[in-house]
């Protein structure tokens, strides 16, 4: 999937189901069913994330915007052996580019040991580059 274009609601929920958590009703603890369904919870009040510590609601997590939110996404990696690097972009007047380099025991039929992602927030950029990483 090219993630180059991808962002806002759509990447928060790309982003959490590579975490492998899945949205269920916040009183019922029921799974959403379908794809149409999944698209306006991540939206909408009364949705949560199973598996996201805490009980916050699905649509008020949103590691796109929220560097504290991204910045657990660049905790992860750690320890699947990823380094990752976060810097601005000389080339463009404003962005954000994020590098992370596989330093062990990857499987290069999977995956690539060098990934990037580029992205006008840093936020947006390591959200891309966590989802290229899984």
């Amino acid at each position: 999937m090219d993630l180059s274009n991808v962002d806002g609601k759509l990447l928060d929920r790309l982003v959490a189901e590579a975490r492998g958590w899945r949205l269920v009703n916040y009183e019922t603890y029921e799974p959403v069913v379908d794809d149409e369904e999944r698209e306006d919870a991540a939206y909408n009040d009364g949705w949560m994330w199973e598996g996201r510590p805490g009980d916050q609601e699905a649509w008020q997590w949103e590691p796109h915007t929220s560097i504290a939110a991204a910045w657990e996404l660049v905790e992860e990696p750690y320890t699947d052996g990823w380094v990752l690097t976060v810097g601005t972009l000389a080339q463009v007047p404003r962005g954000w580019r994020v590098e992370m380099v596989h330093l062990h025991g990857h499987d290069l039929a999977q995956h690539p040991t060098n990934i990037e992602a580029n992205a006008d927030t840093a936020p947006t950029a390591i959200c891309r580059a966590y989802l290229k990483a899984k």
